[in-house]
């Protein structure tokens, strides 16, 4: 859930031509989806042989895990969990590679921008 809000939070601060916290924001949003294990999971969510931890925080959404929600619902529509995460993990990259832009860190915009081709491909691709 703080992928969520961080990422929201830069897309807010972009908008309001707030480009410091943007990029923070931004950073801290890719540091946490990157070391998040929940898009990591192969099995099915909406399997009745799910993991026992992925049903308690599906039945009990207030221990955590907001995204859940989210990442079922992706994955009731045949996306995986990896295409969910390159999929934000895109959007991220976009919102800061745009904020660098009006900083006119132009290098720093071209690497998250070339991630984000790479990372579109890995989602085409699988």
């Amino acid at each position: 859930m703080a992928i969520s809000c961080f990422a929201n939070r830069a897309a807010c601060r972009l908008q309001q031509k707030q480009v410091q916290g943007c990029i923070d924001d931004c950073t801290t949003a890719i540091h946490l989806l990157i070391s998040d294990t929940t898009f990591d999971l192969q099995s099915d969510i909406t399997d009745e042989n799910s993991l026992p931890y992925v049903k308690r925080y599906r039945d009990n959404p207030a221990e955590g895990l907001g995204l859940l929600t989210c990442l079922t619902r992706q994955r009731t529509m045949g996306q995986d969990a990896r295409k969910m995460k390159n999929a934000i993990l895109s959007r991220i990259l976009i919102r800061r590679g745009s904020a660098f832009c009006f900083l006119g860190d132009l290098q720093k915009a071209a690497d998250d921008f070339a991630e984000v081709i790479i990372t579109c491909s890995l989602v085409l691709s699988a």
